[in-house]
Protein backbone atom coordinates (compact mmCIF):
# COMPACT_ATOMS: atom_id res chain seq x y z
CA UNK A 1 0.00 0.00 0.00
CA UNK A 2 1.39 3.43 -0.84
CA UNK A 3 2.76 5.41 2.13
CA UNK A 4 0.36 8.32 1.57
CA UNK A 5 -2.72 6.15 2.18
CA UNK A 6 -4.51 5.77 5.48
CA UNK A 7 -3.46 2.52 7.10
CA UNK A 8 0.07 2.40 5.72
CA UNK A 9 2.27 0.69 8.30
CA UNK A 10 5.83 2.00 8.71
CA UNK A 11 6.60 -0.87 11.08
CA UNK A 12 6.54 -3.47 8.30
CA UNK A 13 10.10 -4.08 7.19
CA UNK A 14 10.68 -4.76 3.49
CA UNK A 15 12.42 -7.96 2.52
CA UNK A 16 16.14 -7.33 2.04
CA UNK A 17 17.70 -7.80 -1.39
CA UNK A 18 19.26 -11.24 -1.03
CA UNK A 19 19.86 -13.28 -4.21
CA UNK A 20 21.29 -16.19 -2.21
CA UNK A 21 18.13 -16.41 -0.13
CA UNK A 22 16.10 -16.24 -3.34
CA UNK A 23 18.05 -19.19 -4.77
CA UNK A 24 17.40 -21.12 -1.57
CA UNK A 25 13.67 -20.37 -1.71
CA UNK A 26 13.51 -21.43 -5.37
CA UNK A 27 15.15 -24.76 -4.46
CA UNK A 28 12.69 -25.25 -1.60
CA UNK A 29 9.88 -24.66 -4.09
CA UNK A 30 11.25 -27.42 -6.33
CA UNK A 31 13.18 -25.33 -8.86
CA UNK A 32 16.48 -27.16 -8.56
CA UNK A 33 18.03 -25.95 -11.82
CA UNK A 34 17.94 -22.80 -13.90
CA UNK A 35 14.75 -22.31 -15.87
CA UNK A 36 13.26 -19.94 -18.43
CA UNK A 37 10.32 -17.58 -18.23
CA UNK A 38 8.79 -14.86 -20.34
CA UNK A 39 8.78 -11.46 -18.66
CA UNK A 40 6.17 -9.14 -20.12
CA UNK A 41 7.19 -5.50 -20.45
CA UNK A 42 4.44 -2.91 -20.61
CA UNK A 43 4.26 -1.48 -24.14
CA UNK A 44 2.93 1.93 -23.12
CA UNK A 45 4.12 4.56 -20.66
CA UNK A 46 1.96 4.98 -17.58
CA UNK A 47 2.21 7.56 -14.77
CA UNK A 48 3.47 4.87 -12.38
CA UNK A 49 5.86 3.33 -14.95
CA UNK A 50 7.03 5.67 -17.70
CA UNK A 51 9.39 3.11 -19.26
CA UNK A 52 8.23 -0.48 -18.83
CA UNK A 53 11.08 -1.84 -20.96
CA UNK A 54 13.76 -0.37 -18.69
CA UNK A 55 11.96 -1.76 -15.63
CA UNK A 56 11.78 -5.17 -17.32
CA UNK A 57 15.52 -5.04 -18.07
CA UNK A 58 16.34 -4.44 -14.39
CA UNK A 59 14.03 -7.29 -13.35
CA UNK A 60 15.58 -9.52 -16.02
CA UNK A 61 19.03 -8.80 -14.56
CA UNK A 62 17.81 -9.64 -11.06
CA UNK A 63 16.26 -12.90 -12.29
CA UNK A 64 19.55 -13.80 -13.97
CA UNK A 65 21.35 -13.51 -10.62
CA UNK A 66 19.17 -16.28 -9.17
CA UNK A 67 19.33 -18.61 -12.17
CA UNK A 68 16.13 -17.59 -13.96
CA UNK A 69 16.50 -16.79 -17.65
CA UNK A 70 13.87 -14.16 -18.44
CA UNK A 71 13.06 -13.39 -22.06
CA UNK A 72 11.45 -9.95 -22.34
CA UNK A 73 8.37 -9.87 -24.55
CA UNK A 74 5.65 -7.34 -25.15
CA UNK A 75 2.38 -6.98 -27.02
CA UNK A 76 0.20 -4.11 -28.07
CA UNK A 77 -1.65 -2.72 -25.03
CA UNK A 78 -5.04 -4.30 -25.74
CA UNK A 79 -3.50 -7.73 -26.33
CA UNK A 80 -1.25 -7.34 -23.28
CA UNK A 81 -4.20 -6.65 -20.98
CA UNK A 82 -6.36 -9.36 -22.55
CA UNK A 83 -3.70 -12.06 -22.27
CA UNK A 84 -2.70 -10.99 -18.73
CA UNK A 85 -6.34 -11.07 -17.61
CA UNK A 86 -6.53 -14.68 -18.81
CA UNK A 87 -3.45 -15.70 -16.83
CA UNK A 88 -1.29 -16.28 -19.90
CA UNK A 89 1.83 -14.55 -18.55
CA UNK A 90 4.68 -16.10 -16.61
CA UNK A 91 5.57 -12.68 -15.17
CA UNK A 92 4.06 -9.35 -16.17
CA UNK A 93 4.30 -5.70 -15.21
CA UNK A 94 1.26 -3.64 -14.32
CA UNK A 95 0.56 -0.90 -11.86
CA UNK A 96 -2.26 1.08 -10.35
CA UNK A 97 -3.06 4.69 -9.71
CA UNK A 98 -5.66 4.93 -6.97
CA UNK A 99 -8.90 6.66 -7.82
CA UNK A 100 -9.93 8.13 -4.48
CA UNK A 101 -7.33 7.81 -1.71
CA UNK A 102 -9.18 4.97 0.04
CA UNK A 103 -7.00 1.91 0.82
CA UNK A 104 -9.92 -0.25 -0.28
CA UNK A 105 -9.37 1.10 -3.79
CA UNK A 106 -6.04 -0.72 -3.77
CA UNK A 107 -6.65 -3.84 -1.72
CA UNK A 108 -10.15 -4.79 -2.87
CA UNK A 109 -9.69 -3.64 -6.45
CA UNK A 110 -6.41 -5.46 -6.99
CA UNK A 111 -6.49 -8.45 -4.62
CA UNK A 112 -10.06 -9.47 -3.83
CA UNK A 113 -11.67 -12.56 -5.30
CA UNK A 114 -14.54 -10.41 -6.59
CA UNK A 115 -12.02 -8.57 -8.78
CA UNK A 116 -10.81 -11.68 -10.62
CA UNK A 117 -11.65 -10.98 -14.24
CA UNK A 118 -11.34 -7.27 -13.49
CA UNK A 119 -8.21 -5.73 -11.99
CA UNK A 120 -7.10 -8.78 -9.99
CA UNK A 121 -4.69 -10.07 -12.63
CA UNK A 122 -2.95 -12.27 -10.05
CA UNK A 123 -6.04 -14.44 -9.46
CA UNK A 124 -5.35 -14.16 -5.73
CA UNK A 125 -8.29 -15.11 -3.54
CA UNK A 126 -8.65 -15.50 0.20
CA UNK A 127 -12.05 -15.87 1.85
CA UNK A 128 -10.94 -14.42 5.20
CA UNK A 129 -9.49 -11.33 3.54
CA UNK A 130 -12.62 -11.01 1.40
CA UNK A 131 -14.84 -11.01 4.50
CA UNK A 132 -12.69 -8.34 6.16
CA UNK A 133 -12.77 -6.15 3.04
CA UNK A 134 -16.54 -6.42 2.67
CA UNK A 135 -16.99 -5.57 6.36
CA UNK A 136 -14.69 -2.56 6.01
CA UNK A 137 -16.63 -1.35 2.96
CA UNK A 138 -19.86 -1.27 4.93
CA UNK A 139 -18.43 0.33 8.08
CA UNK A 140 -18.91 4.08 8.46
CA UNK A 141 -16.58 4.31 11.48
CA UNK A 142 -13.32 5.37 9.78
CA UNK A 143 -11.13 4.47 12.77
CA UNK A 144 -12.57 0.95 12.91
CA UNK A 145 -12.26 0.65 9.14
CA UNK A 146 -8.55 1.58 9.30
CA UNK A 147 -7.99 -1.11 11.89
CA UNK A 148 -9.84 -3.70 9.80
CA UNK A 149 -7.74 -3.00 6.75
Amino acid sequence: MPPALEGYNDDIEPYPYDPEKAKELLKQAGFLTAFRIKLWAMPVPRPYMPDGMKVAEVIQSNFEKVGVKAEIVTYDWATYLDKASKGEADVFLLGWTGDNGDPDNFIYTLLDKDSIGGNNYTFFENDKMHDILIEAQTDTDQKKKRNEL
